[in-house]
């Protein structure tokens, strides 16, 4: 359970703008990216006009267990079910903009001096209220933190100093043991908690399946498990008045294009792919839109293979692997504005312009590199290194289309170097077809207990973010252990100043990319589709996902 718990703060604690880095120029061999173009879209030249009230009907991919959300794992859908119940005190926008929203103002930071703590105070609106008439106050804000030091304790919230803390009325003023350094992902994208209802409730067992009171635009009406659940318009919230009257989420496996074709639902988000584009654009009666989405393909190095714990031979298989190859045949078509990129998605950040040292594709540097690692040409063309053929396990996590012809491309590019590649596949992936290499062990893909040396994986808040690289963090599954990036990554923690902790972080950037124990590759592209009789869904890679605007939402006249 304290996996699950402290997925759902990684996924709160999700950077909101990922900064491009330059990186060795891929060989000029390569084919070369074209600028740039526009999105697929249909956004309609003249606005329908908004009607008031009516339904909009959402589909769910997954239903969850719990709605409660410290119980809820990161990568499940109960932050797009329950942002529009509980409210957090900020609301992020998509271009990494932020606006108070719980809060009446921007928190005051007192910097920690030799009697007093490093310190935040934060003031809630004096027209917040729960929907039982409560108000949201200082207290609610206190609970918050104390739910997450009692079941996230790993996290940026150990650093809270509660007995130094105090609430009062509309007003929390937070104290740190130690200097925190980016404070605000405490508490930027957390729902706030009602400490009069979940006060001695167990976190396990409340809003298992009902939520029941709320501070956001819409209030929990029901849910029908294996079918929908349904939210109404809050009438004691103190924003302005949403336009719909309810909100559905339907978990009958309408996720799909056909289910808005369909009229089953109005609005979906889904994994990107050609054959979903093709038929969203061939659709009239449809809008839709592709973007970048909070996921990033990469390959990891097991640093615990024999052969792969080694930094040259790391970096001999990269120079062997054209990403703008896979970039341009692979997602390009379903994503124009698709790039290769090197920033890795809750890592530490590079400066802008800084160049890191990611090596670019050149097949012959790649051959000189595997000499000078001492894995020469032998019989057949394969490598051998020592007296043992060049082989590699190369895994995937999931059966993800993207995963599967990733794989596909890395192994061809692999072993036009020598390198024997042994596919593993998901369980449920059928066989290679017309190949002698046998697979490895069902169960090795995605599974880190199994064998594996090189793995097509997606990168994001669930897997750990810049943790999942510390040596002692439960998220590292690669056996990467590398004392100056730990120290890099925990002075920045507790560093104030943001220049400094910039440097910090562009000193950890600079050694995971000569290290290499992961290689990035592109964001993974995510689709929103809606009919036309809707206005206001966008995308957003935050943590709210899909609702993260929803009291902005309402239907239209078409």
């Amino acid at each position: 359970m304290v996996s699950t718990r402290r997925g759902w703060l990684a996924w709160a604690l999700l950077p909101v703008l990922l900064i491009s880095c330059t990186s060795a120029p891929e060989d000029d061999a390569a084919p070369e990216l074209a600028p740039p173009e526009p999105a697929p879209t249909q956004e309609p030249s003249t606005p329908a006009s908004t009607v008031q009230g009516g339904t909009v009907v959402v589909a769910v991919a997954d239903e969850p267990t719990t709605l409660h959300p410290w119980m809820a794992a990161a990568d499940s859908s109960v932050g797009m079910l329950v942002r529009p119940v509980l409210a957090p005190l900020w609301r992020v926008r998509p271009d990494g903009t932020s606006e108070p929203w719980l809060l009446a103002e921007q928190p005051t930071v007192r910097e920690a001096t030799a009697t007093e703590p490093f310190a935040v105070t934060y003031r809630i609106r004096d027209d917040a209220v729960w929907s039982d008439g409560e108000a949201i106050d200082g207290r609610d804000v206190l609970f918050t933190l104390e739910t997450c030091l009692r079941d996230a304790p790993h996290d940026d919230c150990a650093a809270v100093d509660l007995s130094r803390s105090t609430a009062d009325g509309k007003q929390a003023t937070v104290a740190f043991e130690r200097p925190v350094g980016e404070w605000t992902r405490i508490l930027q994208s957390l729902p706030v908690l009602p400490e009069h209802r979940l006060r001695g409730r167990a976190p396990q067992t409340a809003w298992t399946r009902r939520i029941d009171v709320s501070s956001g635009p819409f209030r929990f009406a029901s849910w029908t498990p294996g079918a929908r659940l349904v939210l109404e318009r809050n009438d004691r919230w103190w924003g302005e008045p949403p336009a719909l009257d309810r909100i559905e989420f339907h978990f009958a496996g309408h996720d799909t294009v056909a289910g808005v074709v369909d009229g089953a639902v109005d609005v979906v988000q889904m994994p990107a792919s050609p054959a979903a584009v093709e038929q969203a654009q061939a659709e009239a009666r449809l809008r839709s839109v592709v973007e970048p989405g909070s996921q990033w393909a990469a390959l990891d190095f097991n640093l615990t293979s024999p052969l792969l714990g080694r930094r040259a031979l790391r970096r001999a298989l990269a120079s062997a692997i054209n990403r703008t190859t896979v970039v341009n045949e692979l997602i390009r078509p379903v994503d124009p504005t698709t790039a290769v990129l090197d920033a890795l998605p809750g890592g530490p950040r590079a400066t802008e312009g800084q160049t890191l040292l990611y090596p670019g594709y050149d097949a012959a540097r790649a051959a000189r590199e595997l000499d000078a690692a001492g894995c020469a040409v032998g019989d057949g063309g394969v490598r051998i290194c020592g007296d043992q053929p060049l082989e590699i396990d190369l895994v995937t996590t999931s059966d993800d289309w993207q995963q599967a012809v990733i794989a596909d491309y890395v192994r061809s590019q692999l072993t036009a170097v020598g390198v024997v590649v042994r596919r593993a596949r998901p369980p449920s992936d059928p066989p290679d077809r017309g190949t002698s290499a046998a697979p490895s062990e069902p169960g090795a893909a995605g599974d880190d207990g199994g064998r594996w040396d090189l793995r097509v994986t997606a990168v994001g808040a669930a897997t750990g973010g810049g943790r999942r690289w510390h040596c002692d963090d439960p998220a590292n599954t690669q056996g990467f252990c590398e004392p100056r990036y730990d120290d890099l990554v925990e002075r920045a923690s507790t560093t104030t100043d943001p220049e400094q902790r910039a440097a910090l972080d562009a000193q950890a950037a600079l050694l995971l990319s000569s290290d290499l124990p992961t290689y990035p590759l592109y964001e993974m592209p995510t689709m929103l589709v809606h009919s036309r009789g809707v206005r206001g869904p966008a995308l957003s890679r935050l943590p709210w996902g899909l609702t993260w605007n929803v009291d902005e939402w309402a239907r239209t006249a078409d």
